[in-house]
């Protein structure tokens, strides 16, 4: 995909580049930033040296993050990248077996510290979720209607209201039926319907235009961009693909291997990438190939197993750019205008 470059040497004690530790003694950058974009400064979800374990496995490494009210942040990365086992974090629906480390606050209220009960009354009422499959989060034995009044304690009027603005024709007849009687389309709007009568402050959406057609797709998206308007709050979106997240994020996250290697707004870090990951996803987007491309841009090398310790850059093994240093030290994190990049070429 990229040439790659010769070796330089570089001691990485000698790195001079502006490096901040993307966490709490960092938010009166994130607030300037926030208050330039004018998005509100009351931040609604702050992740600190957040971790999530599976026996061995780690799956989420040390992130950290702040969202706040009005913003859509989007999280990118190839499978096994951390970005569900994130989402479930956000969700509160980690498995009894994760293992969590570091905090994961919601309004205040650390998620992974709250007992069921206390999850339980967040969700739906407080953060709700838009899936991948809508089929899987719908009853198939229980009509439309009656699920709607299940998830959200809503009202008929206020459900096929709901349905009405979500773009489903004949609502009151949509209401009668189950999910198997509808489209992959009319499923998927539903289930954003289903989480928009919750009056969520918090909508997380997991992947979720994977499974349709390009033209569903297309009116799935728009139908989430026009729900950033009901929801008050902020919105999460989980994606591989990078057209779902220009289209509908502020701000964009991208994870390797369970960290988070680049954060910047959706503008800058589409036109400009800084991390060597982040420029090769952007290379093998195949809306950006040109026509005369002979073969598809691929990542030489794969994720490393995520059940063996850890050393210096994990992205290292298949980086075009590496430094001597990058096997052995982990990279700093070097400030950037709107969010930050963990990179040992950046500061060298």
């Amino acid at each position: 995909m990229f040439e790659r470059q010769k070796a330089k040497t570089c001691d990485c004690a000698d790195v001079h580049a502006p490096a901040l530790r993307p966490g709490p003694e960092n938010k009166s950058l994130l607030l300037l930033f926030f208050r330039k974009e004018g998005l509100s400064c009351v931040m609604l979800i702050e992740i600190e040296d957040f971790s999530v374990r599976y026996g061995r496995v780690k799956a989420v490494a040390q992130i950290s993050l702040q969202i706040a009210r009005g913003d859509v942040l989007g999280i990118l990365g190839e499978s096994g990248s951390g970005k569900s086992t994130l989402a479930l974090a956000l969700m509160a629906l980690l498995p009894r077996h994760a293992r969590v480390s570091g905090r994961l606050a919601f309004e205040g209220l650390d998620l992974a510290r709250l007992d069921p009960a206390g999850r339980r009354a967040l969700r739906g009422r407080k953060i709700a979720a838009v899936f991948q499959d809508p089929f899987a989060s719908l009853n198939p034995v229980m009509r439309i209607g009656t699920q709607l009044a299940a998830f959200a304690g809503a009202t008929r009027e206020a459900a096929i209201d709901m349905l009405q603005r979500v773009g489903i024709g004949e609502p009151e007849r949509r209401m009668r039926q189950y999910p198997f009687e509808l489209s992959g389309g009319l499923r998927q709007r539903v289930a954003i319907a289903a989480a928009l009568l919750c009056a969520p402050t918090v909508l997380v959406a997991d992947e979720p235009t994977t499974a349709l057609d390009a033209a569903t797709e297309r009116q799935i998206l728009a139908l989430l961009r026009e729900s950033r308007a009901l929801v008050d709050g902020a919105m999460v979106i989980v994606s591989h693909d990078l057209s779902v997240l220009a289209a509908l994020c502020t701000r964009i996250a991208v994870l390797y291997a369970g960290e988070v290697v680049e954060l910047g707004t959706a503008t800058d870090l589409l036109r400009a990438p800084r991390h060597p990951y982040t420029r090769a996803l952007l290379a093998c987007d195949l809306r950006r190939l040109p026509k005369s491309a002979a073969r598809f841009p691929t990542i030489a090398g794969q994720l490393p197993d995520p059940a063996l310790p850890r050393r210096g850059c994990v992205f290292a093994p298949r980086c075009p750019v590496r430094l001597p240093c990058c096997a052995e030290q982990a990279p700093p994190v070097i400030a950037a205008p709107s969010g930050f990049v963990r990179c040992h070429a950046m500061g060298a």
